[in-house]
């Protein structure tokens, strides 16, 4: 009898991890790839929040205002976006001196990992 309730077990371990692959795969957002010149004038534009600088790329949120100017129609269709959320983006990192006050002028939310 105790074989076979560990047997068990063992099908509920495999399954609840499963479970949290496919939530994983499936329900996590997909950050856009933005440039970086995109990027800065959607700073400049105050159309960006919750940022993080990183040592090699910079992520945050697009507010939806600013999410027709970053991405070509295509793409908005392709992602079947909706325009009433923040979309997470990701974009390479430069080595640009005005990154860092541009970004502490223009943003509302941000969390900083700089380099010095």
């Amino acid at each position: 009898m105790g074989d076979k309730q560990q047997f068990s077990l063992w099908y509920f371990f495999i399954t609840l991890a499963m479970l949290v692959v496919l939530q994983t795969l499936l329900l996590t957002p997909h950050a856009e790839i933005v440039d970086y010149s995109m990027f800065k004038t959607l700073v400049n534009q105050k159309l960006v929040t919750n940022l993080l600088v990183g040592h090699e790329t910079i992520t945050g949120e697009i507010k939806p205002d600013g999410v027709k100017r970053a991405l070509s129609e295509e793409r908005l269709k392709a992602i079947k976006y909706e325009g009433q959320k923040n979309l997470p983006f990701t974009t390479v990192r430069v080595e640009d001196p005005r990154t860092q006050p541009m970004c502490r002028k223009n943003t509302v939310r941000k969390r900083h990992t700089w380099s010095t």
